[in-house]
């Protein structure tokens, strides 16, 4: 082999071994290159996972939520402290509460029926309990009147629902011979007629303190 032809070999061998080593590197540069960006993408992946976990923001967030929710629940608690507070204090005493039914139902039909606030005593009575030859009364009537025949006179028994039984009993009875002369009635049949035929009165409950005032002036005599 001559010079020259072992030159050009020589020359050949050299640059596919320089052109190996180049591609070698380039390769080797390729995967540190891949390599560094995956890492990089992990780590950025990593960070973003960390920082939803962590964030200012959102912990800001969160923090105000849970102050307006506390918030919101004391002032609740409060406004209904208060509210319970202003019922009660506001809460007045039944002016009735200290007085029975009966005596509460007494000055009511008085005031319905009658009406007459200016009396001195309301005197109450149970007629069909007490013994008498010439009347019979209704069961369970009660005679309401003032000291004066002039200040009212009531006859009467409830029905338990809010109404009572008027019964027009006379304050002056007249006599037989007026009975058979105007009506052409016996005594007999004159009380009957009365008994047979009440007039039904629903009672209005009325002012309270009317009727308190009423009450007071009760004087019950059996």
């Amino acid at each position: 082999m001559n010079k020259k032809n072992f030159f050009i070999l020589l020359t050949v061998v050299l640059m596919a071994v320089f052109i190996s080593a180049c591609g070698s590197q380039s390769e080797q540069n390729n995967e540190d290159s891949d390599r560094k960006d995956k890492v990089t993408k992990e780590e950025n992946k990593n960070n973003e996972k960390a920082g939803e976990g962590n964030s200012p923001n959102k912990n800001v967030e969160e923090f105000d939520k849970g102050n307006i929710k506390d918030t919101t629940s004391t002032d609740h608690f409060e406004q209904d402290e208060n509210t319970v507070g202003d019922s009660s204090s506001s809460e007045e005493k039944d002016p009735l509460s200290d007085y029975s039914a009966k005596e509460i139902e007494y000055a009511r039909v008085w005031l319905e029926v009658v009406g007459n606030k200016d009396i001195d005593t309301l005197k109450v009575s149970h007629p069909s309990e007490e013994e008498s030859v010439s009347v019979k009364y209704p069961e369970g009537v009660v005679h309401l009147f003032t000291d004066f025949l002039a200040g009212g006179n009531v006859y009467y028994n409830s029905n338990g629902d809010g109404s009572i039984n008027l019964y027009d009993f006379p304050t002056r009875w007249p006599s037989p011979e007026q009975l058979k002369e105007e009506r052409n009635q016996t005594m007999e049949e004159y009380i009957q007629d009365i008994n047979d035929n009440p007039e039904k009165v629903m009672i209005d409950p009325g002012d309270d303190e009317e009727v308190e005032k009423i009450i007071k002036k009760i004087e019950i005599l059996d």
